[in-house]
This record gives C-alpha cells, sequence and structure tokens, in this order.
C-alpha cells in the first residue's frame, strides 16, 4: 500500500508513503552467488553466478520518499544473510548493511545435530545508487571479537577459508556485491 502526490517527478518521489512486505521461497539472484562469496573472498572478483535461496523475507515503510528496511532475511543451505537499512529516492542514495552468516550442521551418530557459526563480517553499502560503495565493516568484527573473545575465537575455527586474508582482500569481495545492485 502506497500513496503520492505531486505535481512534479521529484514532489512526487519526495511524497512516496506507505508499507509492505515480500517472502519469496526457492527463487535465486542472478549475477552474484553469495555462498560462493563469502566462502572463499580472496576469489570474490570472479564470484558471478546465481544465488539459489530457500527464502527472502523483509518488511519496509516508506516514508516521504525514503525506503526503510529492517529485517531482510536471505537463507540458504550454509548461508544466512540479514540486511537493513534505507534506500532514500529523493536524494538517490542508499545506506545498507548486509550481514553474511556461514554455518554448517553435522548429524551424530545418535541423530541430534550441531550446528557451528563461522565468523561474520557485515558489509557496509552507501553512496548513490548509481554507484554504491561497498565496504567490510571491520570495526563490527572487532567489536564482535573484544565482547566475546572466546566465542570468536571458536566461529574463527569454524570459518571456511582464511579469515585474516578475507580482512586483507575487501575491495574484490565488495565488487562482486555490486552485481546485486545493477
Amino acid at each position: 500500500v502506497s500513496t503520492a502526490r505531486g505535481r512534479s517527478q521529484a514532489e512526487i518521489v519526495s511524497s512516496v508513503g506507505g508499507n509492505g512486505s515480500f517472502n519469496v521461497a526457492d527463487g535465486q539472484i542472478e549475477r552474484i552467488d553469495l555462498l560462493n562469496l563469502v566462502r572463499n573472498v580472496t576469489g570474490a572478483a570472479n564470484a558471478g553466478g546465481t544465488t539459489q535461496f530457500s527464502e527472502m523475507r523483509g518488511s519496509f515503510t516508506i516514508q516521504q520518499g525514503i525506503i526503510q528496511n529492517n529485517d531482510l532475511l536471505i537463507a540458504m543451505t550454509g548461508l544466512r544473510v540479514n540486511g537493513e537499512g534505507n534506500v532514500n529516492l529523493p536524494d538517490y542514495t542508499i545506506r545498507y548493511r548486509l550481514s553474511p552468516q556461514t554455518y554448517s550442521t553435522r548429524e551424530a551418530a545418535d541423530g541430534t545435530a550441531t550446528t557451528r557459526e563461522g565468523v561474520q563480517v557485515p558489509v557496509l553499502i552507501s553512496g548513490s545508487l548509481d554507484a554504491p560503495q561497498f565496504q567490510p565493516d571491520v570495526q563490527a568484527v572487532l567489536k564482535n571479537a573484544l565482547s566475546d573473545p572466546k566465542a570468536f575465537k571458536e566461529s574463527l575455527k569454524h570459518s571456511r577459508g582464511d579469515i585474516k586474508e578475507q580482512l586483507k582482500q575487501p575491495k574484490e569481495a565488495i565488487k562482486s556485491l555490486k552485481g546485486l545492485f545493477k
């Protein structure tokens, strides 16, 4: 449900308001393989392909042309991506945060399952919708590590790839995420 009024395109875009939600099951995102990107950040420059997901859902509000989403979830085997932020249509800008979380599930002989999560390296997306800037949120990783060093060390053990290398090579990883916005 949305509304908009105005005598020009700028007035209409600046007045857009409303809310909505989406829930897509068993779909795909073209031009990027999120699971490959997160698991192999050092090879991210070649991370094209598709992302097959089991669920993508979220809700949004629009006020004065600013779309706000605080509950994006993309779920697939081995990866969960949460997102939150906004898209400012009048200014044609974005401020968004994606938080990918790898995980693995192992089943024991007795049938019980254990899930282990890898290190989460959030990605901040900002700037113009024509040329958004992407950067890893290293500050959030450090804050998490300092708040619970033991848990952070354990998650490092379960992360695929070399996290040290991932943090050294953020530009290649971020370039691949730009495919989501084309």
